[in-house]
């Protein structure tokens, strides 16, 4: 097609247009769908108690999470860590003063560090629940760290 005039080059300029717009789009759901690889790190401070709550962020609906790797402990990993840690999945934040039912731990540590690799199916979170690492016995005022690697998935993916 040849532009004789204004109004042709407008529409080959807008027809330009929506075609890269599509190829966004297409591509954002492309990506929205496509499992994805994420590393999530995340901190609490141990309280006058000695437990430390860590919460990684909530999973967002629709959406599933496969953790693969979990590291957690102190700021390094030669960094003396006291206490032993529960990891499971829950909603909202547990208590640190209430046990966790044993029908949500995922894994578990009797000394920190701990480094845990985890299959495909082993460690789920979905939409709405978030991973979570208890820390009881644990020096008062001390931070404690955590990361997860995830697989990040679409319901159903």
């Amino acid at each position: 097609m040849t532009c004789t005039g204004t109004g042709d080059l407008l529409i080959t300029k807008f027809d330009t247009l929506i075609t890269a717009v599509s190829s966004l789009r297409a591509a954002t759901i492309a990506s929205s769908v496509r499992p994805q690889s994420v590393r999530m790190p995340a901190q609490a401070v141990a309280d006058a108690s000695g437990n430390a709550l860590i919460v990684f962020a909530t999973v967002p609906g629709g959406r599933v999470h496969h953790v693969r790797q979990l590291v957690v402990g102190g700021a390094t990993w030669g960094t003396a860590a006291a206490g032993t840690a529960v990891v499971f999945v829950g909603t909202g934040a547990q208590d640190p003063d209430y046990p966790v039912p044993l029908t949500q731990v995922a894994d578990s540590a009797a000394t920190l560090p701990k480094v845990g690799f985890y299959l495909e199916d082993q460690v789920v979170v979905p939409g709405g629940a978030s991973l979570q690492v208890l820390i009881t016995g644990a020096t008062s005022g001390q931070t404690y760290y955590a990361a997860i690697r995830v697989l990040d998935l679409p319901l159903g993916g």
